[in-house]
């Protein structure tokens, strides 16, 4: 994609795709060669699920000093299938991390506190 800055990058599960970020244009996900499959859009911190079929990702807001918004998403890793899985006003999590178990999210908050969020991905 070029000159510029790279964020958050990992290697699929299966060693087959790269997930990243690009500062200012969005995440996405392609074959190793940097063909893109997959542009996710506005997808903070994003994360392969241990069988590297879903992605988990923020969409995380600031006015410039604090956070204001933030919610947390999971994707098919073709991008078809989104789901927002927080949708919470009053809690703004950030940085999910799959767990080992594989259908559970963890998670902070701005105040601190640690979530833990279990799934049911069909």
């Amino acid at each position: 994609m070029g000159d510029g800055n790279y964020l958050w990058a990992s290697v699929s599960p299966d060693g087959e795709k790269i997930l990243f970020t690009f500062a200012g244009k969005g995440s996405y996900v392609t074959k190793l060669n940097g063909e893109i499959i997959t542009e996710l859009g506005f997808a903070h911190y994003p994360q392969w699920s241990n069988n590297g079929e879903w992605i988990v990702y923020m969409k995380d807001y600031d006015d410039g000093d604090k956070v204001t918004d933030s919610e947390l998403f999971v994707s098919s890793v073709d991008g078809k299938s989104v789901y927002n899985i927080t949708n919470t006003k009053e809690i703004y999590e950030m940085y999910p991390q799959w767990s080992k178990i594989g259908n559970e999210i963890f998670c902070n908050s701005t105040d601190g506190i640690i979530y833990k969020i279990k799934l049911e991905l069909n």
